[in-house]
């Protein structure tokens, strides 16, 4: 008898989800957390959210200027739902990574449905375009009461720039980009701002979001017009970031793109992540979403318009 108690407990619990996303940056861990709420939402499963409060040793051992600690941002599960889901895992009740999908005849009771992982970068994505509602409404739930409070006051940018610093080296001559995870060149952005401009016929204003140190970012700090978010917290900034007129995102940056799917805003990628559609084929139809061409003459019309009615 005693070797059937773990399944007979097991079969106690009701289902649940359980998210546990990745020790990185903030824009994979909410792309972890953003297929786990999908999963849990279309069966019907309560869901329980740890690991926000691991420390990353990364950014203190890189002298980064922001050391990417989400304790404070994020609202902590009960304990009860950590227990209920880190027993069924330890009983060995746990379906590792399931298509975010219904269950097929439901979700069974005595189990934990366990995401960590982050898909391929082609497929961020593919399985929350058609939840982007809910994921919206979602994400700010888990956010605490002193962060809710600053987002509450954040400007909404016109032209709100993403700056990727971090760990990502800097492009070496000779070196390809779409090759090497770099650093786009600071010139680039000064590039599209100014071309922004130019289409609008007016000096917009340009807000910086970045992880790097103000020294850094003095090529575009000291362009008229052009300012840094204020310091706050980092889903604030994601935030902020998705209410702007106009996006340039980084490349290769989760950041950016977790805020341009949350965005109604035009959104200008860098090359390198122009195989990684964002939105849902409605939104990308009236929002402007792609690589424009070098000239303005080129650049579609979409994105002309959506400038120019700012």
């Amino acid at each position: 008898m005693i070797p059937q108690l773990p399944s007979r407990l097991a079969g106690v619990l009701p289902p649940i989800c359980h998210v546990h996303p990745p020790r990185s940056g903030l824009g994979n861990m909410l792309i972890v957390w953003a297929r786990a709420r999908v999963f849990a939402e279309l069966n019907g499963l309560p869901l329980v959210a740890t690991g926000w409060l691991r420390p990353r040793i990364g950014p203190w051992l890189r002298r980064e200027d922001r050391k990417r600690f989400y304790g404070t941002t994020f609202r902590q599960p009960r304990m009860v739902d950590v227990a209920h889901a880190r027993t069924l895992s330890a009983l060995g009740h746990c379906v590792h990574e399931p298509p975010v999908a219904r269950v097929i005849g439901g979700a069974e009771r005595g189990k934990v449905y366990f995401f960590e992982k982050l898909p391929h970068s082609l497929a961020y994505f593919d399985d929350l375009r058609a939840h982007r509602e809910l994921l919206r409404r979602e994400l700010p739930t888990l956010l605490t009461g002193s962060v809710l409070t600053a987002l509450a006051s954040a400007d909404a940018p016109t032209i709100g720039v993403h700056v990727r610093r971090g760990d990502f080296m800097e492009l070496k001559a000779g070196q390809d980009i779409s090759r090497n995870m770099a650093r786009a060149p600071l010139s680039y952005f000064a590039r599209m701002i100014a071309t922004i401009r130019e289409v609008h016929g007016s000096e917009l204003p340009a807000t910086i979001f970045s992880d790097g140190y103000d020294h850094e970012l003095a090529e575009l700090l000291e362009l008229p017009g052009v300012s840094r978010a204020p310091r706050r917290a980092d889903v604030v900034d994601l935030l902020a970031l998705s209410r702007s007129k106009v996006i340039v995102a980084s490349p290769w940056s989760t950041f950016s793109l977790f805020a341009a799917f949350l965005s109604d805003a035009a959104v200008i990628q860098f090359p390198t992540d122009s195989t990684t559609a964002i939105r849902a084929d409605d939104v990308r139809a009236r929002s402007y979403e792609g690589v424009p061409p070098g000239t303005v003459a080129e650049w579609p019309r979409l994105l002309l318009e959506a400038i120019r009615s700012i």
